[in-house]
């Protein structure tokens, strides 16, 4: 949430003046959910990626290594697949604020320069 908070100050004229060539707040909008949608999506996928092979290197390697046993690893589809709904989904809805933020810009106040 912060960070696309952060995101649409920084980006506070292009909006405008994408508001001022005709975008209409629901675009704006559409534009930031859209946005915050594909960074959730894209944290979900490497967060499980990177945990799937964070496991196969402590269970095979490291317990093998230092303590001289191993388990049997698997992976519960149903639990990873809910827990990375839940991700997109809770980082999806922490981007209502700033798109909604984004949306209401006045664009004449946006392209205003200094």
């Amino acid at each position: 949430m912060f960070s696309l908070s952060a995101l649409v100050v920084e980006r506070e004229r292009e909006i405008g003046v994408l508001r001022s060539m005709g975008a209409s707040r629901f675009q704006a909008l559409v534009v930031f959910l859209t946005e915050a949608g594909l960074i959730a999506l894209t944290a979900a996928v490497s967060g499980l990626a990177s945990g799937g092979l964070l496991a196969v290197v402590l269970t095979w390697v490291i317990n093998k290594a230092f303590f001289g046993w191993t388990i049997d690893l698997s992976y519960p589809a149903i639990p990873l697949r809910h827990h990375a709904a839940l991700d997109y989904w809770s980082r999806s809805f922490s981007a209502l604020l700033p798109a909604w933020r984004a949306a209401s810009i006045a664009p004449a106040r946006a392209v205003r320069f200094e």
